[in-house]
């Protein structure tokens, strides 16, 4: 329809009085024609207007004497576009339809039980990609307690197992386990499709709690049970995720390439950018660096393709991250730029807030701290509202960093600690690690080396498992190193150059030669060179005049 066939208002109330002013009769004839003749020409159309077209179903179902809704053939077609509406909102991402959606029809008179069920599963689903938590489980909950006392086996499963996803991503590990197992339990006498979700949910779960084997085993199980290739590639792609995170790298790719294949096989383009992305993690993790941003380039063409806004905000974030550890920072900032503001479009709490700590660590690296201190609060902000742990704890140990090197130690003090807190009570073993290394770097600034070296050790040692060598060098080797130097242990100090040097023969990497080059310095020069582990000339300018001022004490 063009503009100038179109009937315009000023304003929205004379459009409403316009329509009331219409007899009851005539109002419910034209939608029923409207809704008519759409059906008749436009057979093809059907699902892109079906939000349009539950409106004129709605306006078609009343009674002209009463204006009260019948139980005519009207009121079910309204209730089938507004499943078709969901349907499509949901796929393209549009979080506020489908909130609308859900609500519509848990109001509707003629819904019955499945279609509540459905409703109150399809408003958690978004809530929890929105981050609203406690909104998401009081859903879920309804979801479930509905599908029970309406003997509903197959939606009482994904209501179970929507619980765990919300669980699993709050991190409430046991919680989430619990929810999987009792979804499992229904789903066996309910067909293969439900009990292969829910074994799917159980092996995520025993993968991130360490118990590599039994989530093995859970997917061997899910992936017999399940005959659809896209639903198998999704299954490749999660084992080779937890693989990925017990530091079985060549399996992980395997995995990877076998969803890949499975995904091309089916043509679902969707999943093979997913897939792309989750390859471009390993990789750049293996320090493969060119072939991890060919991946994220193919991952981003897919996902735009595919209109998946949720999945190309993560990849673009993730790329954007890569280009600036590359040195590429005005293309990182477009990319996380860009990532933030697709999330923001689909409400996504929880990804705004990991976009956000990814532009405070590009502002802290162009030595922006005010702004890299502002990126991080704002992230904190929004994962405490979305309830996550694990990214809150990450979120504030960067702003730590950024405290620590402005010079502000008892306030990073203050929040490596807050981190810590947060990072303890999930089952992260890496992140932990992570936090613990990098308290151990600012306490040896503190003059409290013998404080924290057990914990730098322990940190070490579960870096050293990972086999990621950055990492390990950054978190594990260099502050367990600081921390001997501190203490007049040089003896140890050496050995810990030679766990470092180690790490250099399988993955030439320049950072970790950055590192390695810095762990030699610090041992050659003269024990009063050294200020509390750290060569003093290393240190960033803000802090080498916060020490001075300081004379080693504690400087805010």
């Amino acid at each position: 329809m063009h503009a100038e066939d179109a009937y315009l208002f000023r304003h929205g109330l004379l459009r409403d009085a316009a329509y009331e002013l219409q007899p009851k009769g005539d109002r419910a004839a034209l939608h029923t024609l409207i809704l008519n003749i759409f059906e008749e020409l436009f057979p093809d159309k059907l699902d892109d207007f079906a939000l349009e077209l539950a409106d004129h179903a709605n306006g078609a179902s009343q009674a002209p004497a009463h204006g009260k809704r019948t139980t005519s053939i009207y009121t079910r077609r309204e209730l089938n576009y507004l499943n078709r509406a969901a349907s499509v909102s949901e796929k393209n991402y549009r979080m506020g339809d489908c909130i609308m959606i859900a609500e519509r029809m848990l109001k509707h008179p003629a819904a019955n039980a499945q279609e509540r069920v459905e409703a109150h599963l399809l408003k958690g689903r978004t809530l929890l990609h929105m981050g609203r938590s406690d909104e998401c489980e009081q859903s879920l909950t309804k979801a479930r307690a509905l599908a029970e006392s309406s003997d509903q086996p197959v939606l009482l499963s994904q209501a179970l197992t929507q619980l765990g996803n919300l669980a699993r991503a709050t991190t409430r590990s046991q919680e989430a386990l619990q929810f999987f197992n009792e979804a499992y339990e229904v789903a066996t006498s309910a067909g293969m499709e439900s009990a292969s979700a829910a074994l799917g949910g159980i092996a995520m779960m025993k993968g991130l709690v360490g118990d590599l084997s039994a989530a093995e085993d859970a997917f061997a199980s899910a992936l017999k049970r399940e005959p659809r290739a896209s639903v198998r590639a999704r299954m490749l792609y999660n084992l080779a995720t937890t693989r990925q995170t017990a530091g079985r790298w060549k399996e992980s790719e395997e995995g990877l390439r076998q969803a890949l294949k499975l995904t091309q096989e089916c043509g679902d383009r969707d999943l093979e950018g997913i897939v792309r992305s989750g390859m471009a993690i390993l990789l750049k993790m293996l320090g493969r660096k060119p072939e991890a941003l060919l991946e994220y380039r193919n991952a981003t063409s897919l996902l735009t393709a595919s209109g998946n806004l949720r999945h190309l905000g993560i990849v673009r974030g993730n790329l954007g991250e890569m280009l600036s550890e590359l040195g590429e920072l005005d293309q990182a900032a477009g990319e996380l730029r860009a990532a933030l503001d697709i999330h923001l479009e689909t409400g996504d709490l929880r990804f705004q807030a990991n976009v956000l700590t990814s532009l405070g660590s590009l502002a802290a690296t162009r030595n922006r701290d005010a702004e890299a201190r502002d990126y991080y609060e704002q992230a904190v902000t929004r994962h405490r509202q979305a309830g996550n742990t694990r990214g809150l704890g990450v979120a504030l140990h960067n702003l730590a960093s950024t405290e620590e090197e402005t010079g502000c130690l008892d306030r990073a003090l203050e929040l490596r600690e807050q981190a810590l807190e947060m990072l303890s009570s999930i089952d992260d073993p890496l992140r932990l690690a992570f936090a613990n290394g990098a308290m151990a770097a600012l306490q040896c600034l503190l003059g409290q080396a013998d404080r924290v070296l057990p914990a730098a050790r322990q940190a070490f040692a579960v870096l050293a498992r990972s086999g990621v060598p950055t990492l390990t060098a950054e978190y594990g080797v260099m502050p367990v190193l600081r921390c001997e130097l501190a203490l007049g242990n040089r003896a140890a100090a050496e050995r810990m150059i030679r766990e470092l040097e180690s790490l250099t023969n399988d993955t030439p990497d320049a950072g970790l030669e950055q590192f390695l080059a810095g762990a030699r310095k610090a041992l050659s020069v003269p024990h009063h060179s050294l200020f509390n582990g750290f060569v003093f000339d290393d240190l960033p300018e803000p802090l080498q005049r916060a020490l001075i001022a300081g004379h080693g004490a504690r400087v805010s």
